[in-house]
């Protein structure tokens, strides 16, 4: 039994041939840089790429194989839901082709198929009913509850944003390009990756330009108007070291010690400056004569304020960011006279703070928001702009993890309680954001802690939007028989 499959819901023009359950051939055609100029999926542009695209792509499928359209036992095709002028272009060329050559068509809904996609490269065993499936994608966020393979029970969806809508939205607050969501992937993976998470499991807050201490002791009584300003403005232009050490230093919550940046003394200016600790911490890059020069009578000058220096080389905030933190931490005094102090502990370094609300409504429901939440983003975009004029590098991927972490465990949380709730043994996982790393994570820890079975699409191009999944679903329902066997025109 051959099948052809069809799928053209969004911005993939996708055609895929199977030979009963296995896929021989799929060829897809992504839009990605036409949209990119647009910054977003414009209906008609998508249907008129379509338009351009599916013959050449049909024609790629069957000569890859050499088959003819003769040689095709059923036909499947996305019809709902999607976009509807992307989804005419491919039921009109399904249809016309079922019609003229007398092929059976199955009309398949394309939430479905993304479940199916878990079929893909399986044996059907090893899907076992009674389940519960998170479906995540553009345009819906749903949970249902499958009894058999034809029964699906909606227990809960989006009440407004969709989880990859939202990704999509917070991208664009911040400019990030097209594909949005994507991209804020990539850069909440970056910000994992930074020094700083070898010693703190989990996320810091960015670096961000504290208001000025007009008011505090020994700033107005030294520093001269001009030095203020200048270090104003030096705040905005810091490097890439001082960006990763103060990242860990305005940790107030675990420190209980306060820094501040770019601190006058007289007509001089420090890197940081704990008023508490009498300490000051400035970073060295390359040194030379000059340069030596120059510090010794800064640091003899800052010394008259009985304030303590402490050097630390550029090349330490990469190489060795812990022993850096030791270094400072040595000048924090302690109840027992020594070492780590005020709340510095290992077990309070690992304690974070959450940057943005987990929006649970009831979690007793299977159901989600996510408008809060990016309104939560974008008050902080606009706070770090306010205060530094522009996100730096460092902002969007903290921003990007911190969301991607809100909307995550939200997911996984309500999913593996669903399960729960309906005392099945086994949840999957389908649509684009199934292809998210940290969203496969977190629901597999929690799926592991509940004894579940969790399975999600065993490709990451099953993941998106593709034919292949329409083809499984197509087989599946000519083998037990789910379908209507005529060949017509079907309707979006």
């Amino acid at each position: 039994m051959k099948i052809l499959a069809f799928e053209t819901s969004c911005d993939d023009t996708s055609i895929a041939l199977f030979e009963n359950d296995t896929l021989i051939t799929m060829e897809t055609q992504s839009q990605i840089k036409v949209h990119n100029r647009t910054g977003w999926v414009v209906p008609e542009v998508a249907a008129r790429e379509h338009a351009n695209a599916i013959f050449d792509v049909l024609d790629t499928v069957l000569k890859t194989w050499k088959v003819t359209l003769k040689d095709i036992d059923y036909i499947g095709v996305t019809t709902h839901p999607g976009l509807i002028p992307s989804l005419l272009t491919g039921t009109t060329v399904a249809s016309t082709i079922s019609q003229v050559h007398q092929i059976p068509i199955l009309p398949i809904n394309h939430i479905e198929s993304h479940i199916f996609a878990n079929f893909l490269e399986r044996q059907e065993s090893d899907i076992s009913f009674p389940l519960v499936c998170l479906t995540v994608s553009g345009g819906h966020n749903d949970i249902y509850f499958m009894s058999d393979m034809w029964s699906m029970e909606k227990l809960g969806s989006s009440q407004d944003d969709a989880g990859w809508e939202a990704f999509d939205k917070v991208a664009k607050m911040m400019w990030l390009g097209y594909p949005w969501g994507p991209i804020v992937s990539k850069l909440s993976d970056e910000y994992e990756k930074y020094p700083q998470s070898s010693l703190f499991q989990g996320s810091l807050h960015s670096p961000l330009s504290q208001p000025f201490p007009q008011g505090e002791k020994g700033v107005e009584q030294y520093a001269p108007k001009y030095v203020i300003d200048l270090a104003r403005e030096m705040r905005q232009k810091w490097t890439k070291e001082e960006d990763i050490l103060w990242e860990l230093l305005r940790r107030k919550q675990l420190w209980g010690i306060k820094f501040r940046r770019q601190h006058p003394f007289g007509r001089y200016i420090a890197d940081f400056y704990s008023h508490e600790l009498k300490l000051v911490v400035e970073i060295d890059g390359k040194i030379h004569e000059k340069q030596k020069e120059y510090d010794k009578i800064r640091d003899e000058i800052i010394q008259q304020y009985w304030v303590k220096i402490l050097r630390i080389q550029s090349s330490e905030i990469y190489d060795d960011i812990s022993s850096v933190l030791q270094k400072i931490t040595s000048y924090i005094p302690s109840p027992s006279g020594g070492g780590l102090g005020r709340g510095l502990g290992e077990d309070s370094v690992n304690k974070k703070k959450p940057l943005f609300p987990r929006v649970w409504l009831d979690k007793s429901e299977a159901n989600f928001s996510f408008s809060g939440l990016k309104s939560a983003v974008k008050r902080e975009i606009d706070m770090r702009i306010e205060q530094k004029w522009a996100l730096s590098d460092l902002d969007k991927q903290e921003i990007s993890y911190e969301f991607e972490m809100a909307v995550t465990e939200v997911l996984a949380y309500k999913l593996v309680h669903a399960a729960k709730e309906k005392w099945v043994s086994q949840v999957l996982l389908g649509g684009w954001v199934s292809a998210n790393t940290r969203l496969r994570d977190t629901i597999a820890n929690l799926c592991t802690k509940e004894g579940l079975d969790f399975l999600y699409p065993t490709k990451l191009v099953y993941c998106m939007d593709n034919a292949a999944m329409v083809g499984i679903l197509t087989y599946y329902r000519v083998k037990y028989s789910q379908f209507e066997e005529r060949c017509w025109v079907v309707t979006v």
